[in-house]
């Protein structure tokens, strides 16, 4: 059997309350070189939006006795894979505990709706070539590209400026042609 894998915690030495994991599976407490992993004996994982919220759910628990760092989203190991994991990273995994103790991770997304690439009359009541039509097509393309990068780093800007000294650290990634525009992780 498997072993699906929720978060990672320094200091925590036991959990609060019998709390239920992926498909109701007991949650239980894995103590591997002074740091515990939260666990569950699961064999298969389906990718469910509840699964997802009992995942975050897990980790949660213990945010009144620590800072956990969580594992991704359908982590499926071994109890030598973790043991392996922990002592081949635990220098690495010490110093990311450090670093966010005492804090939460947060996730903004800003979604906006793109301009309907569809061509429209580019000159008015002239007839145009097909070489004309895609050169013409490709400029207003180009230049609304261009704006659309100054709009994203605009808006990232404002983020960063309304979250200045609530963070610890932060990594943002702009997508100005997608319609995922800006993908935010402040810590």
């Amino acid at each position: 059997m498997k072993l699906y894998a929720y978060c990672l915690a320094e200091d925590l030495n036991s959990l609060n309350d019998a709390t239920s994991g992926i498909s109701g599976a007991p949650v239980r407490l894995l103590k591997i070189n002074n740091l515990a992993v939260l666990i569950s004996d699961v064999d298969v994982v389906p990718v469910t939006r509840e699964h997802a919220l009992t995942h975050a759910a897990v980790v949660r628990s213990i945010l009144d006795q620590t800072t956990p760092l969580p594992f991704r989203f359908g982590t499926l190991v071994t109890e030598q894979q973790l043991r392996n994991y922990i002592s081949t990273h635990k220098p690495a995994l010490e110093n990311k505990l450090a670093h966010v103790r005492g804090c939460v991770e947060m996730s903004v997304k800003i979604i906006w709706e793109l301009p309907n690439r569809k061509q429209t009359d580019a000159v008015k009541g002239e007839r145009q070539g097909a070489g004309t039509t895609f050169l013409v097509e490709k400029r207003r393309e180009i230049l609304g590209d261009e704006q659309r990068s100054k709009q994203a780093a605009e808006i990232s800007d404002w983020l960063r400026a309304e979250v200045t000294g609530l963070t610890r650290d932060e990594q943002i990634t702009l997508r100005p042609s997608e319609r995922l525009l800006l993908s935010a992780a402040p810590h």
